[in-house]
């Protein structure tokens, strides 16, 4: 059995792609023949009323927490806090070699592929292909999905250079550091070189935990990370998706807070300046 793909139980529950073999990371062989469902999963509710991660509660018939006959295909429900909109997962499981094994074969609703705004902007033309590619890869075809990511890296890379850029003027950066990044959107380089080049120009300021999203990156689209069947390919859809979520959200943030700080200043220096008046 390939043992690349490892989760959580709940994270199985909602983003493993179909007919995927997983090990579950949370749990061991059970002595019983029963494995305890998780009581509650985080997961994005499309809602009007909603349109956020929250955390869903299990509503399964017959009670929580027990599923058995290994191999037999059962299901979990969970619904909503909000709304009270309910979420279905199929899936089987089996023991090999002493290790929990699952695979999802269905869920409703069909996947969901949210985008937050800020993350929709980053990609603007291009966000088309993340949802085309999260669909695919949810359905098993990492070799597909992984394609649409290249193109999405090679497309939005300007997007997310510029981003970089006014992340590190709000953060007070060097202006030659600041217009070495925004040179490098329109130079003639291939996409990948210029990952690579951002990668050595992020500040450690702005990586999150000490990690380089641009390098994971340039790893997978230069192949420095090698995927050669469905599943492995999912798994560097997964890397690539989650470094543009963290490029995204991270130097968002970043600006947003810069921009509050200085907003905050400016009201804080007019009531002084009236105060002495």
């Amino acid at each position: 059995m390939a043992e690349q793909r490892k989760q959580a139980l709940g994270d199985f529950l909602v983003s493993a792609p179909l007919y995927t073999q997983v090990v579950l990371t949370d749990l061991r062989r059970p002595g019983d023949g029963l494995i305890n469902m998780p009581r509650r999963i985080t997961r994005y509710c499309g809602n009007e009323k909603c349109r956020a991660e929250l955390q869903w509660f299990h509503d399964t018939p017959g009670g929580y927490g027990e599923q058995s006959h290994p191999g037999s295909i059962q299901s979990a429900t969970y619904k909503c806090p909000n709304c009270s909109a309910e979420f279905r997962a199929w899936y089987f499981w089996t023991v090999v070699d002493g290790k929990i094994a699952a695979m999802k074969v269905g869920q409703l609703p069909q996947l969901e592929v949210p985008l937050a705004k800020d993350l929709e902007k980053a990609l603007g033309k291009h966000a088309d292909l993340w949802k085309k590619g999260m669909r695919s890869r949810h359905h098993g075809y990492g070799i597909g999905a992984l394609a649409y990511f290249r193109r999405i890296v090679e497309g939005a890379t300007g997007n997310l250079l510029n981003l970089l850029a006014n992340a590190m003027q709000a953060a007070g950066e060097e202006p030659t550091a600041v217009e070495a990044v925004r040179a490098l959107i329109t130079a003639k380089a291939p996409f990948d070189k210029k990952m690579e080049q951002a990668a050595r120009m992020i500040p450690r300021t702005l990586r999150p935990g000490g990690a380089n999203p641009f390098q994971t990156m340039f790893d997978v689209v230069s192949g420095g990370l090698h995927g050669d069947t469905d599943e492995e390919c999912c798994e560097l859809v997964d890397a690539l998706s989650q470094s543009i979520v963290l490029i995204v959200g991270q130097l968002n943030e970043h600006i947003e807070a810069r921009k509050a700080y200085g907003d905050a200043v400016a009201n804080v220096e007019r009531l002084r300046a009236r105060r002495t008046e």
